[in-house]
């Protein structure tokens, strides 16, 4: 699974523009995890597991009052609103397709 991490990264900017050692280094922290439609990443107030990157599955975003603020796809990542702010969810996320996503945990994080 690392090594489908590590392409996977590979593919992706920021992380494209990292050293191949620095990028198997980085590759380490995620885990990978496969979704079904329907089921809820987290929702808004929550305490987030960290940043999510998504490989394959569409992920829809809703705001506190649940109105639609996005529809995201492969390559895109949520959950920095909140990690950046108090580590709680600004947001809900739910998956609507079937699909991998990977987790960033923070630093110092025992997830």
């Amino acid at each position: 699974m690392m090594e489908q991490i590590h392409s996977f990264l590979a593919t992706i900017h920021p992380y494209d523009t990292l050293l191949q050692d620095e990028l198997a280094r980085v590759a380490g922290f995620f885990s990978r995890r496969q979704w079904r439609a329907g089921e809820t990443v987290y929702r808004h107030g929550e305490p987030l597991d960290g940043l999510y990157l998504i490989e394959s599955a569409e992920v829809e975003i809703t705001d506190a009052d649940g109105e639609p603020v996005s529809l995201l796809g492969r390559s895109n990542s949520f959950g920095e609103r909140g990690l950046l702010r108090d580590g709680l969810a600004a947001t809900t996320a739910r998956i609507s397709r079937d699909g991998a996503i990977l987790l960033l945990p923070p630093p110092n994080s025992t997830n």
